[in-house]
């Protein structure tokens, strides 16, 4: 019985797959990067100095995400649709969910209040891996810590790297990972949206 609640814990992916943090970064910056217009499809690798045409440096890339998630502008992403239903949902049928982020420590506070603001009593706790900073920590070490069997995840490398150690991906449609194909691995699972997803 233990296990079989172990196994309800759930991880989730805070950026794209809770927020349209795209989408509100680049509202922010009038749909600029590296000083070009630039689209949300346009948007199809993870790190934004990696998107071909739009190649700068890791510094530029993280200051461009930095200066937006610390300013006021923040607060107003929007939820992803259909998210907090489905959380809702799943919630009632028994499962407990945790948010695990690459976001910095620095950002925990206003990223706290967001979730407190539009996904109330959902979650049990959020990690956050401060990917880009010196304190960083693998996504994936946090899941093994928490004994998690199952993340909704966008990211389709780290997406890879989770089913090649046996946790099932649910990986939401997004222009950076369409890449993806059902034969990548048979621990991931592409939804279209969040009222796809089911667990079983």
């Amino acid at each position: 019985m233990q296990q079989n609640m172990k196994n309800k814990l759930i991880a989730v992916d805070m950026d794209e797959v809770l927020l349209e943090t795209a989408k509100g970064l680049l509202n922010f910056y009038n749909y600029t990067f590296a000083e070009k217009p630039i689209q949300y499809n346009d948007i199809i690798r993870y790190n934004f100095e990696t998107i071909p045409g739009y190649e700068t440096t890791v510094e530029y890339a993280v200051e461009y995400f930095m200066n937006f998630l610390e300013s006021s502008e923040a607060k107003n992403i929007l939820p992803v649709q259909w998210a907090k239903d489905k959380l809702n949902y799943l919630k009632s049928l028994g499962y407990k969910f945790v948010i695990i982020t690459g976001r910095a420590e620095k950002l925990e506070h206003i990223s706290r209040e967001y979730i407190k603001k539009h996904y109330p009593n959902i979650f049990e706790e959020m990690y956050f891996c401060g990917y880009y900073t010196e304190n960083q920590k693998d996504k994936y070490t946090v899941c093994q810590e928490l004994g998690i069997t199952t993340i909704i995840e966008d990211h389709l490398e780290n997406s890879i790297k989770y089913a090649q150690q046996g946790i099932e991906v649910i990986l939401l449609d997004k222009p950076r990972n369409q890449d993806y194909n059902p034969q990548i691995h048979k621990h991931i699972t592409k939804v279209k949206s969040w009222d796809e997803i089911t667990l079983g």
